[in-house]
């Protein structure tokens, strides 16, 4: 499969019913579809399933990331078969490219000339798409864009999946294009921000940095809910299950605490004591993307960091970051609540998904 760099993140039909956003995140599959209104795009359906495999393993076996797929379709009520997936983040890297183009020749063909003289022959066995960021140099006509590649086995296996369950795969995108979209609808009526999203899983976590409504970043880090939980362990000489026991409990709201010496609050300086290293090294990360953001916007501006996944069901642990990175901290705001009026039982960890369902509102 080649995504042609000319629709790269298009707009599909829009119908009153949207496509079915997908996404299979490490440990559940996340699916939304919304059904544009008078009012604007509502929540039409969504479903969180768990997925009782290592993402990879799945990916390998099509047949069973179909019945997954097929599951979700038939429980939870979703309407026809155009689907937006976005490609799982294990399988797929985001690197910024500096290029130029020459003469009359265009984006798609200056990065695939760039990307072919990078990796040589790897490149037949790769899938790339980019998004263009910005003109570095005018004069010099350098420009920026983020460059996403996968290899093709992975790709084919995805939309193979997606075909089995009945699926009409309109688009593939990153998650990161998914996260702007939905950013952009959340921050419509607010003056121009740099945005940062800080997205949590249970070994890594991924940065997606918006300024201007740009995508200018998305990295990968070295940081997730596990390592917060294994200096825990170490440093409590606990057992797992007490751990994420003391964690369930605790609340790392220091403004919270106040001067209240009982042993509740005592217990979570403690726990702010022993997560504050980790958590230093987290915010050294944020600051230099922040900083980065700032060079390239126009004006002063004010900067906001929101969390998603596992570390930001921490009690407090929005509270805290902010405490430690000096910008607004907060919790994604939940998306189905945001576009539903009935009470579906689901949270921020729809975000991608809900902004994939958005592309063609």
């Amino acid at each position: 499969m080649k995504i042609d760099p000319q629709r790269a993140f298009s707009f599909v039909r829009s119908d009153r019913f949207g496509p079915i956003g997908i996404e299979l995140a490490l440990e559940r599959l996340h699916m939304v579809q919304v059904r544009n209104t008078a009012t604007g795009p509502r929540i039409h359906a969504c479903a969180s399933l768990p997925v009782d495999v290592q993402q990879d393993a799945l990916l390998q076996r099509p047949d069973a990331l179909r019945e997954l797929i097929r599951d979700g379709r038939r429980s939870h009520g979703f309407h026809g078969d155009q689907a937006v997936a976005a490609m799982p983040a294990s399988q797929i890297r985001v690197m910024p490219v500096s290029y130029q183009r020459r003469d009359a020749q265009s984006d798609g063909a200056a990065i695939a000339a760039l990307l072919r003289e990078r990796l040589g022959d790897e490149l037949d066995h790769l899938v790339a798409d980019y998004m263009p960021v910005q003109v570095l140099r005018e004069s010099g006509g350098e420009r920026l864009a983020l460059v996403a590649v996968s290899r093709r086995e992975a790709v084919l296996n995805f939309l193979d999946g997606l075909t089995g369950a009945g699926l009409d795969a309109t688009a593939l995108e990153i998650g990161p294009i998914a996260i702007r979209r939905l950013v952009e609808v959340l921050l419509r009526d607010l003056p121009p921000q740099n945005t940062l999203i800080l997205n949590c899983g249970r070994h890594k976590s991924f940065v997606t940095l918006i300024a201007d409504n740009r995508l200018l970043a998305d990295d990968e880090l070295e940081f997730g809910e596990e390592t917060l939980l294994q200096a825990l362990e170490t440093e409590l000489e606990l057992e797992r299950p007490l751990v994420e026991q003391v964690v369930r409990d605790a609340n790392l709201d220091k403004t919270a605490l106040g001067n209240s010496r009982d042993a509740a609050a005592e217990s979570n300086r403690a726990l702010i004591q022993i997560l504050r290293p980790q958590l230093n090294r987290l915010v050294e990360d944020l600051q230099r993307h922040l900083l980065y953001a700032s060079s390239e916007s126009t004006g002063a501006r004010l900067s906001r960091v929101y969390l998603l996944g596992s570390f930001a069901r921490w009690a407090g642990s929005d509270r805290l970051l902010e405490s430690l990175l000096g910008v607004p901290v907060g919790t994604m705001p939940n998306p189905v609540a945001l576009f539903s009026d009935t009470g579906f039982e689901a949270g921020p960890e729809l975000a991608v998904a809900t902004g994939l369902a958005l592309k063609a509102a």
